[in-house]
């Protein structure tokens, strides 16, 4: 029974899983992984660390970044991955990447629409940051996410 426990445990830190244990019957429900980005929606001006001119306003994030940043922390795990997806709202010059903690940044994006990806954290930075690319990006950005795979 002992094992039983610790494996529902590991288990239900792993995946998010609710348990309920009666005599005899095991009972699961698994909730999936817990959004991480807070204000995800820039629906307040609130949760970012801006850097540049980018600033939240109409429900996006506007602006520019040429080598500057805008990122959102919280707690990351080294070596796990993590599902990002993000909508670039509005594009009028250069391209936008992202990483999760100090991982890899992820390709070059340069189109308007919603972008997924899956990133690997790394070098114990917590969060996640946009940056620009291409000689910077001008343009806005809405609906952030980003879930443990």
């Amino acid at each position: 029974m002992k094992k039983l426990l610790f494996i529902l445990l590991l288990f239900s830190t792993m995946v998010q899983a609710q348990f309920t244990i009666s005599p005899g019957i095991i009972e699961s429900q698994i909730t999936g992984n817990p959004e991480l980005v807070t204000n995800g929606g820039f629906d307040t001006a609130t949760d970012w660390a801006v850097s540049g001119t980018f600033e939240i306003s109409g429900g996006t994030m506007n602006g520019t970044l040429e080598t500057l940043t805008f990122a959102q922390s919280f707690t990351t795990t080294d070596t796990f991955s993590y599902d990002v997806s993000f909508e670039i709202a509005t594009i009028t010059a250069g391209a936008i990447r992202i990483r999760v903690g100090a991982g890899t940044w992820s390709a070059d994006y340069s189109t308007t629409g919603v972008k997924t990806v899956t990133l690997v954290s790394a070098g114990g930075i917590q969060g996640v940051t946009f940056g620009g690319r291409g000689g910077g990006f001008t343009g806005s950005i809405d609906n952030v996410s980003v879930k443990l795979q």
